[in-house]
């Protein structure tokens, strides 16, 4: 089992407080603090400020985790009863003993949320309109065409404008806090500001790398290219103009003695009696420089999916990172955390054969060319699938830790499916790109002549 308890010890907090249980916000009348449960119940609330004022309006809101869920209540007094509780669920304690979960506070759009895991709009539990009173399960977008009513200077809602804190309980320990609240859902697919359209920004489908933390902006500006492709591999190499190195791979993985078969044969064995996985959890590392000490083992790896192959569920150490697909293509599922899902006592959280598997929440499909990235709080938690029946995919994954970051881990943190418990990975490498280049064409055109 791992020793190391999950990636929210890697994130920095941003400037704000914590003192006798009150959190200052960075920005009055918006963000989102996170919080893990210490003990079997943990409590976030607030409070307007001037009760008398608002006394007509909701004044007093509470995000609670106790063993068995969570609960969300609203009231128009300064304090909730059992008839203000407006949302619950079985996700809590039990289920979720280290969390993370989180609220949101969006003055802007009349919107407060609460969710789990990675603080993102797609893992709201719950979303509160507090100007109509209206909660809705799950993720309700923003207000994108705000009225003069909204004006902060007229609103009966003004002093939720000027909100500087909340309270958390002794028994909930603060992870981090965010300037900016959970609006949107997070796009997922990276371009170049010269490819980027009117309709990806109005749709949020797709995101530019100024956008990204630092270090992913970095790693996008080595690997984001147009000649950081298969094509320019004959060229820097040396080679004739028709070897095709993703054919010669294919034909390696598929032919019975040939070097991608071998180690595939050996990785896949090894992994069904390690305990942790099965025989299709495997793939190929071809690591290409050293590793400089800023990256959980050598910082750019080309991957190699072979058709039917996947990953373990894991985590990227706290690191940011960028992946291009260079061929084929790639199925990233992402989790909400890491840790086991467990049945609460009359097991009606999953089914009984899926009761060891953490909450699977998307899935999104990357094809030649495309790219997308992982942050310490975005996207951390995957698996990669290849998932066509006959070709391999190949793609670049980059990695890097956050420039604010002093505390490296070494290691992924991967879910064993058979032990069910977290367990370490160290990122290895199987081949050194230029041999692997040399080696893919001396076996290819060895047996093509």
């Amino acid at each position: 089992m791992s020793n190391h308890d999950d990636r929210f010890s890697f994130a920095k907090p941003q400037q704000s407080t914590f003192k006798n249980g009150i959190v200052t916000l960075p920005v009055t009348g918006q963000g989102v603090v996170i919080f893990s449960p210490e003990e079997q119940f943990a409590q976030l609330e607030f409070t307007a400020p001037n009760r008398v004022a608002v006394s007509h309006t909701y004044q007093y809101f509470c995000f609670r985790v106790d063993e068995v869920g969570c609960v969300f209540f609203a009231s128009k007094k300064p304090y909730a009863e059992i008839e203000d509780q407006l949302f619950s669920c079985i996700k809590g304690y039990e289920q979720y003993p280290t969390g993370p979960f989180w609220f949101s506070i969006d003055f802007e759009n009349r919107l407060l949320k609460g969710g789990y895991g990675e603080p993102r709009a797609e893992l709201s539990l719950f979303s509160f309109n507090f100007s109509t009173g209206v909660l809705t399960e799950g993720n309700v977008g923003p207000n994108l065409h705000p009225t003069e009513e909204d004006d902060p200077q007229i609103s009966r809602y003004k002093w939720l404008k000027q909100m500087s804190w909340v309270e958390l309980t002794a028994s909930a320990k603060l992870i981090t806090v965010f300037k900016d609240p959970i609006t949107v859902n997070v796009a997922m697919e990276v371009k170049d500001m010269n490819d980027i359209t009117m309709y990806d920004a109005a749709n949020n489908v797709v995101t530019v790398p100024a956008n990204l933390p630092s270090v992913c902006q970095k790693l996008y500006e080595n690997v984001g290219g147009r000649n950081f492709n298969l094509q320019t591999i004959n060229k820097d190499y040396n080679l004739p103009a028709d070897f095709d190195f993703a054919k010669a791979v294919q034909y390696s993985i598929d032919t019975p003695g040939k070097i991608c078969f071998d180690i595939i044969q050996k990785k896949a064995k090894k992994e069904a009696l390690s305990g942790f996985g099965d025989s299709n959890m495997v793939y190929l590392r071809i690591t290409m420089g050293g590793n400089q000490g800023e990256s959980p083992g050598i910082p750019y790896v080309m991957e190699i999916w072979p058709s039917g192959k996947y990953s373990p569920i894991h985590n990227h150490g706290g690191s940011e990172a960028i992946i291009k697909v260079l061929h084929g293509e790639i199925h990233v599922e992402l989790f909400a955390t890491l840790k086991k899902v467990t049945p609460n006592a009359n097991n009606v959280l999953l089914a009984t054969n899926e009761a060891y598997k953490p909450e699977h929440f998307k899935t999104c499909k990357f094809q030649l060319n495309q790219v997308t990235y992982i942050t310490p709080w975005l996207n951390q938690i995957h698996q990669l699938k290849n998932k066509n029946k006959v070709d391999a995919c190949i793609t670049i994954q980059c990695y890097g830790y956050p420039e604010n970051s002093d505390l490296h881990y070494e290691y992924f943190d991967f879910l064993d499916t058979k032990e069910h418990e977290t367990g370490e990975f160290f990122p290895d490498s199987d081949f050194s790109f230029n041999d692997f280049v040399f080696a893919m064409y001396k076996e290819y055109s060895q047996a093509h002549k």
